[in-house]
Formats: structure tokens, sequence, C-alpha cells
């Protein structure tokens, strides 16, 4: 198998991290906008895309108000679930791939505990320490972009009675044997990740819509709608061979 990368090696690829957030943002943004368009073109088939309405009265500065903080606060929350997705998607990045390599050397190695490891289990053991080690490098990379996802996933660890941190990944090599470490070290709860998923268009969605009502504002009678002219057609032109009105 391949070794696991150094330091070096890792923080380099760590630093091209961004460029997989930015895929993650451009990728949101583009379901939002395709969202949007879905949503006109629904609107005008709809014939709802119509005359403009005669101003009525309009929204309260209160339900203004309201508005702009339900979206608001939806935006804030969106951070939630969005920390969780960037998370997975580091995950599958950095630290999949070197566990699908390490597949080989985990079946000759099986049942073997880092303090007891020989041969190329050493090395074995050492490069499955480092994969864990890139794990919690993954963690907290989410956690430092994400200030409300990581609120709500060290609530989340703490529920669980999870301490993140070097000291877990040594207790765990204690308790468990290097290959067993390496079959976890990229496990990720499912049900939370499409729930988070969920979540997430939900949110984005109802702060779009909040928003919109905000500036919007509509009429709270729902206004009427202007009168448009029947346009009319103009007379038929006549010839010197058409009959002639009596006078």
């Amino acid at each position: 198998t391949t070794p696991f990368p150094d330091r070096a090696t890792i923080m380099d690829r760590r630093t091209k991290a961004f460029a997989q957030g930015r895929n993650l943002y451009l990728s949101l943004l583009g379901v939002t906008l395709w969202g949007c368009a879905w949503r006109l073109h629904v609107l005008y088939n709809a014939k709802q895309l119509g005359p403009p309405k005669v101003e009525g009265q309009r929204a309260s500065p209160v339900k203004r108000i309201a508005f702009t903080v339900v979206g608001l606060v939806l935006l804030v929350l969106a951070d939630i679930p969005l920390c969780r997705i960037n998370y997975n998607v580091q995950l599958l990045t950095f630290v999949t791939p070197w566990k699908v390599s390490m597949g080989r050397t985990a079946t000759e190695c099986k049942g073997v505990y880092a303090a007891n490891a020989e041969g190329r289990c050493v090395q074995f053991c050492k490069d499955v320490q480092n994969l864990s080690a890139e794990r919690l490098a993954t963690i907290k990379w989410a956690r430092k972009w994400h200030v409300m996802g990581r609120y709500a996933a060290q609530i989340f660890d703490d529920a669980r009675g999870v301490q993140q941190g070097e000291a877990r990944i040594e207790e765990l090599f204690k308790k468990k044997p290097c290959a067993d470490v390496l079959v976890g070290v990229d496990k990720s709860n499912a049900l939370v990740n499409w729930t988070c998923v969920a979540f997430a268009g939900l949110a984005i969605v109802g702060a779009f819509i909040a928003l919109g009502n905000a500036f919007e504002g509509a009429p709270d009678d729902g206004g009427v709608v202007a009168s448009v002219p029947q346009a009319s057609a103009p007379p038929m032109p006549t010839y010197g061979n058409a009959p002639k009105k009596d006078d």
C-alpha cells in the first residue's frame, strides 16, 4: 500500500480544500437559481405573472420586520446542515481514498493492536493513526468555517458523551485493533446526513420566501388587478368600388 503522507503533504492538501468548499457553495447556488427559474416558470404557466396590481394597503412595518427576521434566522440556521454537508465532502475527499488503499494490509493485520504490532503491521497502524488525525483535522476544518455548525456539533457531541481530540484517538487505539479503527475512520451517520440535506434545502428556500415577502411588500388585501384596455382594431380601409354610406 502507499504510505500515508507526512504532515507537510497533508497541509498542502488541506490548503486545496478551499476549492472543494467553493465547489460546494457554487453547486448550492446553482440549485437555488434553478429553483427560482422553476418557480418563475410555474407562475408564468399559471398566468400569475400578469398585469401590475393597483397599489393597495401595503403590509405593515411589523410584518416586514417579522418576515426579515424569519428570513435571516433561517439563513443562520442553514449554516448547521451546511457544516455537516461540508464535513462529509471533506471526509470523502481526504479520508476515504486512503482508507480504501489500505484495505489489503488491513486484512493481513486483522486483530493486531498498535501496542503489539510487528512487521508490516507497525507501519499500517501508524498510517491508521495518521488517518485518524486527518479525520480530526477535517472535523476542525468544517467547524472553523461554520460558526453555528460548530456550536450545534458540540452540543451533538456532548449529548453522545463524545469529546473530539487526540486523547479520544489514543483511547480508541487502546480498545480496538488497527483494522477495526480503519473501518470506522470515515464513518458518518447516514440518517443525520440526509436530514441535514433536507433541512438545508428547506431553510434556504424558506429564507428566500420570507425575505421576498419582506421586500416585496404585498398588499394586505391582495391588491386589485389594474384594468387593461382592450385593443381596438383600426377601421377597415375603403376602396373606390366599396359601397358608401348614406348621409
